[in-house]
């Protein structure tokens, strides 16, 4: 007979005995999970336990088992991020299924979105969080959501004078002064 460390993708076995029931249990080993039995030839199988009676010919049945994954990010967000600035993100999945990208918060993505993607800040306060999954498929468990956290800064700014007070100006006369300021805000001129 088949023993739980003799089976990988197949567990054959010979039992001799007619008109028996031959009961299997599928034991889950600490990387996987219990997916559920495919359909015997004769028999009832509920919960990890199959019951198969022997009738002078040969039974089958199948038993499904999926591995767990893990996310690994391979390229983080920052801790912090000025207003209208971009970062990249990237992550793989131990399955090397795609791991799907998404963001929430003040933030969104310009670029991307599977394994990585280009992040882009549209506020200077609150918080972007970035959301890295792998939802699994017939082999591999949804892997557990992994998530960061980039807090929103103020941009820096520059302001350029374009047009310059004169060097000198006689009494009571007017002359313009114009200034501008990198992040098109308006710019405050006081004397």
């Amino acid at each position: 007979a088949a023993t739980p460390d003799s089976c990988t993708s197949t567990c054959p076995s010979s039992i001799a005995a007619n008109n028996t029931t031959v009961t299997l249990t599928a034991t889950v080993g600490a990387n996987a999970t219990f997916a559920g039995w495919g359909t015997p030839s004769n028999g009832s199988c509920t919960g990890n336990t199959c019951s198969i009676p022997m009738n002078n010919s040969a039974q089958s049945v199948s038993v499904r088992f999926k591995a767990n994954q893990t996310i690994t990010v391979t390229t983080p967000a920052p801790a912090n991020a000025a207003y209208d600035s971009t970062f990249s993100v990237a992550a793989s999945a131990s399955s090397g299924l795609d791991v799907a990208i998404t963001v929430g918060g003040v933030c969104m993505i310009t670029d991307g979105g599977t394994n990585s993607a280009t992040v882009k800040m549209t506020s200077g306060m609150g918080i972007c969080t970035v959301y890295y999954n792998q939802a699994g498929n017939d082999d591999y468990n949804a892997a557990t959501e992994v998530t960061s956290n980039t807090t929103a800064t103020k941009a820096n700014q520059t302001i350029t004078v374009t047009t310059d007070a004169p060097g000198t100006a006689t009494y009571k006369s007017m002359f313009p002064v114009v200034a501008t300021a990198s992040s098109l805000l308006p710019v405050a001129i006081t004397t």
